[in-house]
């Protein structure tokens, strides 16, 4: 029930930001921007990426002068989206609010239409969260065990993940180069059917995220265990998960989701972008509502938010290359 009222209470805060959106100040005439921007998200509707970029669009338009309108283009993992922002100008009225996954794994196993690294300028990324592999309380106790026992048993423990080589796929690859070992995979049509068919006791573990089904909470109870961290450092919200690294697995990645603009857009345009975005990641309004849906606000923007894509995609095209992945 509480979780019901959290999610109503963040609805109506929702409603009556973004009506105040709709009546903000068109701005002064001729400056940047003097109509709505529209906001393309390659994903579907509901998920974490669909929340994040309203809850953005909700607040940006006091800094703005205009509101954001975000319009879901999901479907083809990502490529849809990702292909209609390139059909539009490059003049900042269209970004795409998208994720690691377009920009760094999508790329590396489908034939697109579009060059995610250089048909694209990484404008300002909003937040992150590491990603996990997570199993029932009473499955696993830690990684080490989880290790020890796929050895015992090779491609006998299951793993459910959201999709044929999404995030949770691509994470369970890194683990069986690194520790030698081999999952049985389950994909699944996202995280969250994942993580509550693991829970149901029909696969051994799954990937996900803090916030995906429930997991912080589960974890918090005790029913739940957290076996590994995909991050630089162990995680504020669970400070006892060792990282991959710790514990022999190489891997590193942050389901990040941000702004996007076509290759050719005007630098000053993506100036005043950043600044209202940068403006908004501090309003009191926008951290009380990130801090419901679990995932506080880390902006990056400019050479560091581009240096991380590409590191990113490095690392996957590297993880894919050593499996044999072909493209499709």
């Amino acid at each position: 029930m509480k979780k019901i009222k959290i999610i109503k209470n963040i609805g109506c805060i929702l409603g009556i930001v973004i009506s105040m959106g709709l009546m903000a100040n068109t701005g002064l005439a001729g400056k940047f921007p003097t109509k709505p921007i529209r906001v393309i998200v390659p994903t579907g509707p509901g998920g974490s990426t669909d929340v994040t970029s309203r809850l953005v669009a909700s607040v940006v338009h006091q800094y703005l002068g205009q509101p954001m309108i975000v319009m879901l283009k999901g479907g083809a993992a990502g490529t849809i989206g990702m292909a209609a922002t390139m059909a539009e100008k490059a003049d900042g009225y269209t970004l795409v609010f998208g994720t690691g996954n377009h920009t760094s794994i999508v790329p590396h196993v489908r034939k697109v239409t579009y060059d995610s690294l250089n048909d694209f300028i990484p404008v300002f990324k909003v937040n992150n969260d590491p990603y996990l592999i997570i199993s029932r309380s009473d499955r696993f106790k830690n990684f080490k065990q989880l290790i020890d026992e796929m050895k015992a048993n090779p491609g006998k423990i299951s793993f459910g993940s959201n999709g044929l080589y999404g995030n949770g796929h691509s994470m369970i690859l890194k683990i069986e180069l690194d520790a030698k070992v081999k999952f049985k995979h389950v994909p699944f049509k996202g995280g969250g059917p994942a993580i509550r068919s693991m829970l149901g006791g029909h696969v051994d573990t799954a990937g996900g995220l803090f916030a995906s089904a429930g997991t912080l909470g589960r974890y918090k109870n005790g029913s739940v265990n957290i076996l590994g961290i995909a991050a630089e450092k162990r995680d504020k919200l669970a400070p006892d998960v060792p990282t991959f690294r710790e514990q022999g697995v190489d891997f590193v990645y942050q389901l990040w989701r941000g702004f996007m603009a076509k290759k050719g857009t005007p630098q000053d345009r993506i100036d005043i972008i950043v600044d209202a975005l940068s403006k908004t990641m501090k309003d009191k309004t926008f951290l009380r509502l990130m801090k419901a849906v679990g995932s506080p606000p880390n902006p990056l923007h400019g050479k560091e938010f581009k240096n991380m894509i590409l590191a990113e995609h490095k690392q996957f095209g590297a993880i894919f290359k050593q499996v044999g992945v072909t493209k499709k």
